[in-house]
């Protein structure tokens, strides 16, 4: 009995040295019987990094711009002259027109009527037909610059398709060329036309000249007139026969003069 106390005692001891750190119990019988420590609660998972948002589609390329008209403007005389920018002009603006009405074409009801208007470089061109004998036609080129004083040339030409056929001949078909002149001197003057009227109107071959861009109304409608405005009145008299004052030297050759009378006969 003694040695197995002093066994004991030495178990106790033993226990206590190795354990006491761990904070072991010991059994009376020098068994040990550990008493676990209660494990701390895990904490949450860190969430994870947001994704990146998804770039949105390159949008389009916007489509370009249409060209700026004269502003405040039309394109008509019918549609009024502009008197210019803020508090207007006192002489008018550089705006030429012109504006036909022709009458009495009666013979060629539903023909096609061809015409055309310049003024510095820029043609616009009209297509309408014979109605009831008549048809008009209007053309402006609006400006708000104010008229300093110079006034402003343009010109205008129309073929009327006499025979049908769609093909401007001068010489079968009927083809009308004229002057216009914009700022105090005119702007949308009218022109009555008529089968009998003039075939050239209002032409002026010095500063502004209106016969260079009537030639270019003229070549428009009507290519077969070529590079002369041959059949315009005044004429000019040469050696066998004459040409317009408006073609220029050496260009298109004139109109053949007329023959002269027989010899009378003797007594």
């Amino acid at each position: 009995m003694k040695t197995t106390r002093m066994r004991d005692r030495q178990s106790v001891v033993l226990c206590a040295s190795l354990f006491l750190a761990a904070s072991a119990a010991c059994s009376s019988d020098g068994g040990m019987m550990p008493t676990g420590t209660a494990g701390t609660t895990g904490g949450g998972g860190t969430g994870g990094a947001a994704g990146t948002l998804g770039a949105g589609g390159r949008g389009g390329t916007g489509g370009t711009g249409g060209m700026s008209g004269t502003s405040g403007a039309g394109n008509t005389c019918a549609s009024g002259v502009p008197n210019g920018g803020p508090g207007g002009c006192t002489q008018g603006t550089t705006s030429v027109g012109t504006v036909v009405h022709a009458q009495s074409f009666t013979a060629y009801e539903g023909r096609m009527v061809k015409a055309a208007f310049t003024e510095g470089g820029e043609v616009r061109t009209a297509t309408t037909s014979v109605t009831n004998g008549a048809f008009d036609l209007d053309f402006l080129f609006a400006s708000m610059t104010c008229n300093l004083g110079a006034d402003t040339a343009a010109g205008g030409a129309l073929y009327i398709d006499v025979d049908g056929n769609s093909s401007c001949n001068p010489t079968t078909d009927f083809v009308f060329v004229w002057g216009a002149r914009g700022g105090p001197a005119g702007t949308c003057r009218p022109i009555a036309l008529t089968p009998q009227s003039a075939k050239c109107d209002s032409l002026t071959s010095f500063f502004p000249r209106s016969d260079e861009p009537a030639l270019s109304a003229a070549q428009a409608v009507c290519p077969a007139v070529g590079n002369c405005l041959d059949f315009c009145e005044p004429q000019t008299q040469g050696t066998g026969g004459s040409t317009s004052v408006y073609c220029p030297t050496g260009g298109t050759g004139g109109r053949g003069g007329q023959g002269g009378g027989g010899g009378q006969g003797g007594g």
